[in-house]
């Protein structure tokens, strides 16, 4: 539900001929300017800055509005260019080594020799549009199932054991854990997202509390797109014997 600074909830459409919506725009252009740059090289995240100003300026304004407004003010201060500064990338890398070591008491840095980063092709190709529907697709089925686990987190009734083979996490049995250990906890959705999307099921519908189960990191990737009838039957078997 849309919320405006003048206290209006309704339909965005209000915005347009709000005065006060407006104020409040420029206000925050005005105000981020003295400090963006900072708080972005503090943070080497666009989001991150969004969520900054949203709390410095205690406005009702989205982080999707407050990035439309800094986006053109990030781009004069030459940080939309900045992928090309090995200064820059160098910093990103070293935060997200301190990061993954917070979270998961390891580091798994994805950086080139050199800080550099790799050249993208440029030979053009036909996207399918079924792409781009489906990456948007999945992208609101990850938001849903984010919210569901959240939520059983903070309830602390998040699952000791796979779902499909009773072994126990390795999260349960140690504080820190590898994002890439097989036996990590891992959410499946029981019925494939790209079955669902396919046959014209919504992101609420594939993220229902009896799609969504728990699963080892490994059995999940094993599992991908197999039906779970099959799967159970001719596949987890082996499974946990191997495992």
């Amino acid at each position: 539900m849309f919320q405006c600074a003048c206290g209006y909830y309704g339909n965005a459409v209000h915005s347009k001929s709000c005065i006060k919506y407006h104020n409040e725009v420029l206000r925050i252009k005005v105000n981020a300017e003295s400090y963006l740059k900072d708080i972005y090289l503090d943070t080497l995240s666009i989001s991150e800055c969004c969520k900054i100003i949203q709390q410095k300026e205690n406005t009702v304004l989205t982080t999707s509005k407050i990035r439309k407004i800094i986006d053109p003010m990030l781009q004069e201060l030459g940080i939309k260019q900045s992928l090309s500064s090995k200064e820059l990338n160098a910093k990103r890398q070293e935060k997200l080594q301190k990061t993954m070591l917070e979270r998961y008491g390891v580091t798994n840095n994805g950086q080139l020799p050199g800080q550099g980063w790799s050249n993208l092709n440029n030979i053009e190709y036909t996207k399918l549009d079924l792409d781009n529907a489906l990456a948007d697709f999945k992208k609101n089925v990850n938001y849903l199932t984010r919210k569901y686990v959240e939520r059983l987190k903070k309830q602390q009734l998040l699952p000791t054991e796979c779902y499909y083979t009773g072994l126990t996490f390795k999260d349960v049995l140690q504080k820190h854990v590898n994002p890439n250990d097989p036996y990590k906890r891992s959410v499946d959705h029981r019925i494939p997202v790209i079955e669902m999307f396919l046959k014209g099921c919504t992101p609420e519908e594939v993220c229902k509390e009896e799609n969504i189960v728990f699963c080892l990191r490994a059995v999940n990737t094993y599992k991908a797109n197999t039906p779970e009838e099959y799967f159970v039957e001719k596949i987890v078997p082996y499974l946990q014997e191997k495992l």
